[in-house]
């Protein structure tokens, strides 16, 4: 019979609920997918959809600043952060429950389509509204591709 002892370790994996390995190198990322799990269905959004965006945004790092100055995990620009409530955006638990309070309106203006809504998070509502559509900047349409190509990794 095996003992525990001749069973070799491996690394543990997260994995969202779409499949995608999400590896948490430290014990903050594994903290703050906790908090995501804990406040995405407050939201009504898939934990794993908001774990993309912040893999996407910050790489889970809550003191993250843009050229642009999006501030946090979600990139919360000054403005967007009033919008929603937060009043430091550096401090995780405030970030995510704005960030997911705009990525939930986004969806809702958008009427569901996950990608206007993704496209609207990284360019803002009015450009989507303005061109239609997931705007003609590369920038953004990698950010879309990206976090869908992770969180519906089977439809892409």
């Amino acid at each position: 019979m095996d003992s525990l002892a001749s069973v070799e370790p491996i690394k543990p994996m997260c994995v969202s609920g779409r499949g995608t390995t999400l590896e948490f190198i430290d014990t903050r990322r594994a903290d703050l997918a906790i908090a995501i799990y804990e406040i995405a269905p407050e939201y009504d959004l898939d934990p794993a959809l908001v774990l993309e965006v912040v893999r996407a945004e910050s790489n889970f790092n809550p003191k993250a600043r843009s050229d642009k100055g999006a501030l946090g995990l979600m990139q919360l620009i000054p403005a967007t952060a009033k919008r929603f409530g937060v009043q430091d955006p550096f401090e995780p638990r405030q970030n995510l429950h704005g960030g997911m309070a705009y990525l939930r309106w986004l969806r809702e203006r958008f009427n569901g389509n996950l990608r206007l809504a993704l496209a609207g998070f990284n360019a803002g509502e009015g450009v989507v509204e303005r061109y239609g559509d997931v705007p003609p900047y590369s920038e953004t349409r990698e950010y879309v591709r990206r976090i869908l190509s992770r969180y519906l990794p089977a439809s892409t």
